[in-house]
């Protein structure tokens, strides 16, 4: 068991001004039992564990480690305990808790006091290193009333500034018993034999772990946490995925915090700001959502503080304005401490602003009546909507002068830039840009894309024409918003995406435009994830979508080519203004057939681009139980010669979920997973 110094028996005293915040760290890939090895878990669990301590500047000796053989059961208990014994730790210090590894799920035990909800509910748990099934030799998971009653433990001590991670999933997977597995994509639960757990083992901690009367059913994973906060990488029915080496909501989650400071991050923002992960839906429970992460008690070493300015508006009265605009990151919404300029310490709060309206460098905030007409300085203490485009440039480089150019325009309001943030780290970035030759080349950064393999530079185009350089920002900003956005509050559609080769059956309708088709095994979506080698730039494809839930849904299906920034609409439910259409996607195991069948849309096709081996693009589907207008997401390359300027258009507010499939195209003379 690792632990940077940190010893049960012997606690060292909190250095001064050190963050109050307290890790246990777990990461597992691979198992004593056979199960099939992970290879993200461990590669995850530093990467947080990095990221507390550069990022945060967590002293090693408040960070408890348990990789791989030191993971057992028992260490992880001790570990849990170690933390509600840890006399430096104050009631009220932040508490974060990180398990990366397998999850697993049993049907709900016969025991007095373990009802888990109902009879379809399942029984969620974590599973150690040592997991074992062996007769006589046993060594069983975590189910989810054991964290919580170990959890419950640390509260009653060290107060409810808890944070739980969990980058695993518990729904079966059918990965017992595999050892090596050459797929680039993994999912982290194993299946269990479901008589595996019997409660009475740990009676010990369950029993003492409930307080009061409480209820114990799903008293971990529950909306009515009350003792921390959980963030899981995915729902309850859901898989938990890894692919090249790292779990896709880690990643996903560390570029958010590398991208908000936690201190400027409440728990209901970080859904809404976090990329979109292909298949998962990540949930954040617990009822402190309204707090800010790990209670704004870590604070980054570089805290930003912006002047504030009583400025004439057009109208000619006066406007309070932040000396920070979009390039800075700031967003509408988001809202600032006001401080007298003087006031190094910062504990003579003279009001709270918030920002109306967003420039390149320069915001509009709402002027508190408080305050009287001199300077100001400004802290920011909550994100604002979540940004569309994340552009990085070189420091230095002379696109910084193209973009500081384009702002300072007189026709800048007809760009219609939207949310659009330079970023210091190409890691966090959608598209890099610079200056080459008085061109300007944008190239792809965006992570899930170059995972692939896929590194692109875009058509150049001429550094002096500002407004073909502000139409492409404009259009990348629509196509990351879309392509990224999804609904928070939604939970998994379970809808299921088959996606097929072709083959051209010989019959009577051959003579008609589309003949028919029917598909060729094997199903090329798996995991969510479609790859293929084009080795015939004519051949047919289709897709068939499967709603396994109870809602109707009316479908909308989109094709993002990362290639040009193109968004192509492949279905779109018929418009029935006001008139009850058909559904197209009946509920309970209802289908529809693109590309062949009686879906009514051809056969797609994909040709790889000269001089290009692969390529990289999205199939994203929207479903919602009633007919929306989306004819605002399509749109042609922005790096077209033919443009036209589009009023902006309100997001839809309406009941929604998306389904996103990345669609990775490789050479036939390519290797490669």
């Amino acid at each position: 068991m690792s632990d940077s110094g940190v010893s049960s028996t012997q606690s060292l005293p909190k250095g001064l001004g050190k963050p109050p915040l307290f890790a246990l760290i777990i990461g597992i890939n691979k198992y004593k039992s056979n199960f099939r090895s992970l290879r993200g878990a461990e590669a995850d669990a530093l990467a947080f564990k990095n990221y507390l301590e550069h990022s945060l500047k967590v002293p090693g000796n408040q960070i408890l480690f348990l990789f791989n053989e030191d993971a057992t059961r028992a260490n992880i208990i001790d570990a849990f305990a170690r933390l509600a014994n840890d006399s430096r730790i104050e009631k009220g210090d932040a508490i974060v808790i990180f398990f990366a590894g397998h999850g697993s799920e049993i049907p709900p035990v016969d025991y007095p006091g373990w009802e888990a909800g109902g009879p379809d509910n399942k029984i969620q748990m974590i599973v150690p290193y040592d997991y074992c099934e062996e007769r006589g030799r046993e060594v069983r998971g975590l189910p989810d009333r054991i964290i919580g009653s170990l959890i419950d433990r640390i509260a009653e001590r060290k107060g409810d500034n808890i944070t739980v991670i969990f980058d695993c999933c518990n729904a079966a997977s059918g990965t017992r018993s595999l050892k090596s597995d050459e797929s680039s994509v993994l999912t982290r639960s194993i299946e269990v034999h479901p008589n595996s757990y019997d409660p009475e083992h740990d009676r010990g901690i369950w029993d003492t772990g409930t307080r009061g009367t409480k209820r114990a059913e799903n008293r971990f994973r529950h909306a009515g946490l009350e003792s921390h906060m959980l963030i899981a990488a995915c729902g309850s029915a859901e898989l938990a995925k890894e692919s090249y080496g790292r779990g896709e909501f880690s990643t996903a989650f560390l570029k958010l915090l590398n991208t908000h400071p936690p201190d400027k991050l409440r728990y209901r923002d970080i859904l809404t700001h976090m990329d979109a992960i292909p298949s998962q839906n990540p949930q954040c429970e617990g009822i402190n959502q309204d707090r800010i992460l790990f209670d704004a008690k870590v604070v980054p070493p570089s805290r930003a503080i912006f002047p504030v300015n009583f400025m004439k508006s057009n109208t000619g009265g006066l406007q309070l304005v932040l000396d920070a605009g979009s390039a800075q990151g700031i967003t509408t919404g988001a809202e600032f401490a006001i401080y007298p300029p003087n006031n190094d310490e910062r504990q003579t709060q003279v009001g709270v602003a918030t920002v109306a309206s967003v420039g390149a460098f320069r915001s509009i905030l709402t002027s508190p009546d408080s305050l009287i007409s001199q300077p100001y300085v400004a802290v920011q203490t909550k994100t604002g909507q979540k940004e569309d485009f994340r552009l990085f440039s070189p420091s230095g480089d002379s696109f910084h002068d193209v973009y500081k150019s384009i702002h300072e325009n007189a026709d800048y309001d007809k760009y219609n830039l939207h949310n659009i943030t330079l970023v210091n780290s190409p890691s966090i970035a959608h598209l890099g840009a610079t200056v080459e030759n008085n061109k300007v080349i944008f190239e792809m950064k965006d992570e899930k894309v170059t995972r692939h393999g896929f590194y692109h530079r875009f058509t150049p185009l001429d550094a002096t024409d500002l407004d073909s350089v502000a139409w492409v920002l404009n259009r990348a900003a629509h196509f990351y918003w879309e392509l990224n956005r999804a609904n928070s509050d939604a939970r998994s559609t379970s809808i299921r995406v088959e996606f097929y080769k072709l083959k051209e059956t010989k019959t009577e309708a051959d003579e008609l435009e589309y003949g028919e088709y029917c598909p060729l095994q094997p199903d090329l979506c798996q995991n969510q994830i479609v790859n293929f080698t084009v080795d015939d730039e004519d051949a047919p494809y289709g897709l068939k979508l499967i709603n396994n839930t109870t809602h109707d849904f009316y479908p909308y299906l989109f094709y993002f080519d990362n290639s040009d920034l193109s968004i192509t609409p492949y279905y779109v439910t018929p418009e029935a203004r006001h008139y009850r259409g058909d559904i197209p996607l009946k509920k309970t195991h209802g289908s529809l057939t693109l590309g062949y069948g009686s879906g009514g849309v051809g056969p797609f096709s994909y040709a790889l681009r000269q001089n290009q081996d692969v390529d990289v693009g999205f199939l994203k589907l929207f479903v919602s139980t009633k007919p929306i207008d989306l004819s605002h997401v399509p749109q042609p390359s922005p790096f077209e010669a033919t443009r036209a300027l589009k009023s902006f258009s309100p997001k839809p507010k309406d009941a929604w979920d998306t389904v996103l499939i990345p669609i990775i195209q490789r050479r036939n003379n390519l290797t490669g997973s």
